[in-house]
């Protein structure tokens, strides 16, 4: 019982205009920056490059023209998930 004052269920809640919506925060995110060593012209691919893969997960185009999503997607998904040698 509270004394002196109204009830906390009859007390006026802000307006939703008044409030911000809960941020939600996305997970880590793994770093997806390859960086390839410079190589001069004509040298060979080292014996390792082999047994090089990676699997896939997507691409990032900076600066897409809104009009070669869909190409780009048409590439994209066949191609999502695929172990790829880096030979």
């Amino acid at each position: 019982m509270c004394s002196g004052g109204a009830a906390l269920a009859q007390q006026n809640a802000p307006s939703p205009s008044q409030t911000r919506p809960p941020v939600i925060s996305l997970g880590p995110v793994a770093p997806t920056r390859i960086v390839l060593p410079r190589i001069l012209a004509g040298a060979k691919v080292p014996a390792q490059a082999k047994k090089l893969h990676f699997v896939l997960t997507g691409f990032v185009v900076k600066g897409e023209f809104k009009n070669h999503v869909v190409q780009r997607q048409a590439l994209e998904t066949p191609l999502i998930g695929k172990r790829i040698s880096v030979a």
